[in-house]
């Protein structure tokens, strides 16, 4: 003979377990869906409803046809404005062009003439320093007078007598005669 069991489902000792905070989370899950639908559906219903009144839709009309104009204002703004920064600078453009102009012209000329200065003067420079047998080439003396400076240096040179002697007095014309000759 066969026995009959009894066996029993889904009786536990337990309340509250895992199945449990499951159940909760689907629960609160559904109820959020459930309210999600229902203010998406009356939000539907009310703009339905607020399209067919003939005073929504004139308002709407109203609204875009000000923020075209809204649109069309801001650019005109916008093109006036880039006028306005164009013709300024439209101003200062032969201004600017002609200060380059004469930065560049005045580099051509002032340059070459600085160079010729300084080559001028570093050649005066130069002709007036002492050659190495004493003569002073002629700056600021005349020909003869540095002529006969060097026919009195060199007859005392090859006499073996080379003192110092001033220039003569009578024929001096600046400061600079009173070097002493070799």
């Amino acid at each position: 003979m066969m026995r009959d069991a009894v066996i029993n489902v889904g009786v536990s000792g337990r309340s509250g377990g895992l199945g449990g905070r499951q159940a909760l989370a689907l629960l609160l899950g559904v109820l959020v869906a459930l309210l999600w639908g229902g203010a998406s559906f009356l939000g539907s219903l009310h703009r339905m409803v607020m399209l067919s009144d003939p005073t929504v839709r004139a308002a709407e009309a109203r609204a875009e046809i000000a923020d075209a104009d809204r649109r069309a204002a801001q650019s005109e703004y916008d093109r006036a404005s880039i006028q306005h920064a164009q013709s300024i600078e439209a101003s200062w453009d032969p201004i600017t062009a002609g200060v380059v102009h004469l930065v560049g012209l005045g580099l051509l000329v002032v340059a070459p003439l600085v160079l010729l200065l300084a080559a001028g003067l570093l050649l005066r420079r130069h002709l007036s320093l002492p050659t190495r047998d004493g003569r002073v080439a002629v700056v600021g003396l005349d020909r003869e007078l540095s002529r006969e400076a060097l026919i009195r240096y060199q007859v005392r040179e090859l006499a073996g007598v080379a003192t110092y002697e001033a220039l003569p007095a009578g024929r001096l014309r600046s400061r600079r005669a009173w070097r002493l000759v070799r």
